[in-house]
């Protein structure tokens, strides 16, 4: 592709000038004249593929450090042939490894990764995702000198190694946790968001404090193991905000002592709560939850008396709740979702199973 040169854009400018002013409409800008500031705003304001971003950075003078800012902030490692062209770039191109903001890295080799140990440590790497399913990963002795990991303030690991070949940072605002093995977690005083997904078992420690922690998200695990966490969580008076539970070994009949736990954070400042209709239906009302969203992925059948006992829960749980979100539904459950919940007194959203919503029921 062949970069637009200047006077190339002028006489194209020029032309659609011509036909603008013949219409009496106001003069559109071109494009090279963009601030840098609003470039950058574009380029980032929807995930453009490298390709997209590499062809914009060729389109003129002005593009090219806005697009090459943008397509070096977030790199996605994925197969040892790109990871080789990449780490070749940056090697010849130091002033590119100042960009990298964000890092997912899934090949393991340290000659690939190599680069990575000399990114500046300011401003340094903000978000790092690992994925590892090798026993011996070369790639922990990069990331053990690397001083841009440093200052990761969002980290998310997957897989059973990748636990030994990084130190989780101490400022750390997001974790996430898929499918590690035993981890005792941290101290982590800046952590705002925990995300555990397929883990064997997560301790909590009972001296831990995390004051800032205000999103939890636990996801198929044992309803014992999610106990535990939540448990503990509460132990610490965690000021949880929003609580997530998807996708947990429970069916129809979930355990009393994981109501229990989540009816604990319901009535001490929980705003935001997603659980499944079964676990909703067992809880007595829901205090301070402002937006309860229902899961109803395994409904596959009409539950009546789930729904009678969450209208029920609903009645009972005051003023406070505003909103109540029925998520995952077949168009054909649309109108029995509406029996069954029009007299809940609450705001009630219906969304489909492509996460629009369909039907908003205000009750009275």
């Amino acid at each position: 592709m062949t970069p637009a040169t200047p006077e190339r854009e002028r006489t194209a400018y020029d032309s659609t000038l011509c036909v603008i002013m013949e219409k009496g409409q106001p003069p559109i800008p071109p494009a090279w004249s963009l601030p840098n500031e609003l470039l950058v705003y574009i380029f980032s304001f929807i995930f453009w593929s490298p390709n997209v971003l590499a062809m914009a950075a060729r389109v003129c003078r002005r593009w090219l450090p806005a697009a090459t800012q943008v397509l070096y902030s977030w790199l996605f490692i994925d197969s040892t042939d790109e990871a080789s062209k990449l780490a070749q770039t940056m090697w010849d191109c130091p002033k590119l490894r100042a960009l990298v903001r964000r890092l997912d890295v899934h090949v393991d080799s340290e000659s690939l990764l190599g680069w990575i140990g000399l990114i500046p440590a300011e401003p340094g790497v903000h978000a790092l995702g690992l994925w590892t399913r090798a026993d011996r990963c070369a790639v922990a002795s990069v990331l053990y000198r690397a001083p841009a990991l440093h200052t990761v303030r969002e980290l998310h690991l997957n897989g059973p190694r990748s636990l030994s070949i990084i130190n989780v940072p101490h400022r750390l605002e997001r974790l996430g946790l898929d499918n590690v093995g035993d981890f005792t977690l941290p101290a982590l005083p800046h952590l705002r968001s925990l995300f555990i997904s397929s883990c064997t078992h997560v301790i909590i420690p009972a001296i831990s404090r995390f004051d800032q922690l205000r999103t939890v998200e636990l996801s198929q695990l044992t309803p014992a193991h999610a106990c535990e966490i939540l448990d503990k969580l509460h132990a610490i008076h965690a000021l949880i905000d929003t609580l997530t539970l998807s996708h947990l070994s429970i069916h129809t009949n979930p355990p009393q002592s994981l109501a229990d736990s989540v009816q604990l954070f319901a009535s001490t400042g929980l705003r935001v709560l997603r659980i499944g209709l079964p676990l909703a239906a067992q809880l007595s009302s829901f205090g301070t939850v402002e937006e309860l969203h229902i899961d109803t992925d395994l409904f596959l059948h009409r539950v009546t008396s789930e729904f009678r006992a969450l209208r029920t829960a609903v009645a009972g749980s005051g003023s406070n709740l505003k909103m109540v979100r029925l998520q995952h539904l077949d168009e054909s459950e649309y109108g029995y979702v509406r029996e069954c919940v029009g007299d809940m007194g609450v705001r009630v959203e219906v969304v489909d199973v492509y996460g629009r919503c369909q039907e908003a029921i205000f009750s009275t």
